[in-house]
């Protein structure tokens, strides 16, 4: 009964109380954390990550230690690095990728990665974490069972006991799950335009753009989505370096198709969402409540004819999330 009395009342006490452990616990209960071997093949990843819908696998050695993580960018920059020494993309491009990108070992790809990759204490509040993933920039930290020095640091060593993952779209999925606490909040019964949100120009290609190129440019970019046009400007899709997860060894000439071939090629297999777009006038909360139920991690704002204007994130989300009082 004191603990009832002691519930927090406003969603930035529940942050404030809230710890990773207690996620952890709550993800090992539904699914433990899915890993990938430093001796396995990309296409080994790829076809995890699918299975799983996820967007990033911890590394581990022969010995079941953790000695870093890969996401799907990582895999998009590497096809985009593999490409570049190609004149152009045809055959020869699909058999590099058949034959050299995808047996690739992991092992391999991790040590060409530039990303950095940071660990948290299970004891860091919910809060906490989320100014680190702003303050850093990252979409996630791996859950760890020991002492770090200020509970989040850069990943410097091999970890024995990993508890598991704490993502944007975790941090986002809590807050829909206090929808009550979510919307008492005034910060998020703001309106997008209100808290000077979805008016970034997002980055656009046309759909008949080859797809190995789209992907090549986001990796450029440094950019994990992109939407996607018809010759008249208008949003049609979202492409995103998730809708790589399908890709095998079979498969991988589909890199070669248009756009616009590529996402409806394999939809009954859920590569691919259409695109979500909201107003500017629509409240934070219902913006959050719009990411969860989608299960994307970003939505467009388009104007009167359908065509892209700005866009709104999950960093977004938790950039406002960390003024909250």
């Amino acid at each position: 009964m004191l603990l009832l009395r002691d519930l927090p009342t406003t969603l930035k006490g529940i942050l404030d109380k809230y710890c990773l452990q207690e996620m952890a616990l709550q993800h090992w209960l539904h699914k433990r954390p899915i890993l990938v071997g430093d001796f396995q093949t990309i296409e080994r990843a790829l076809s995890r990550i699918n299975a799983h819908e996820i967007r990033s696998l911890p590394v581990v050695n022969k010995d079941k230690i953790v000695v870093g993580l890969i996401d799907i960018m990582d895999i998009a920059n590497s096809i985009s690095e593999s490409l570049k020494s190609l004149s152009e993309l045809d055959e020869e491009s699909a058999g590099k990728i058949r034959n050299e990108f995808m047996t690739t070992t992991v092992g391999n790809l991790l040590t060409q990665g530039k990303k950095k990759v940071f660990v948290a204490s299970n004891r860091l509040t919910l809060m906490h974490t989320v100014e680190c993933l702003v303050s850093t920039n990252q979409e996630r930290v791996m859950i760890v069972d020991r002492d770090v020095e200020g509970f989040v640091a850069e990943q410097s060593q091999t970890e024995e006991f990993l508890d598991g993952m704490c993502t944007q779209a975790d941090v986002v999925r809590f807050l829909s799950q206090n929808a009550a606490l979510l919307r008492m909040d005034p910060l998020f019964q703001k309106s997008l335009s209100e808290l000077g949100l979805g008016k970034r120009d997002p980055f656009v290609i046309n759909e008949n753009q080859v797809t190995a190129k789209a992907f090549s440019q986001m990796a450029e970019e440094g950019l994990e989505s992109a939407a996607v046009v018809d010759d008249s400007g208008k949003l049609i899709a979202s492409l995103c370096v998730n809708d790589l997860k399908g890709l095998t060894r079979r498969n991988c000439d589909i890199l070669l198709d248009p756009l616009s071939s590529f996402l409806t090629r394999e939809w009954s297999r859920g590569w691919w969402s259409k695109p979500i777009s909201v107003s500017l006038d629509d409240p934070l909360y219902f913006i959050v409540l719009q990411f969860v139920s989608s299960n994307v991690h970003r939505m467009y704002v388009i104007d009167d004819d359908g065509r892209p204007i700005g866009d709104v994130d999950l960093m977004d989300i938790l950039k406002v999330l960390i003024k909250i009082t």
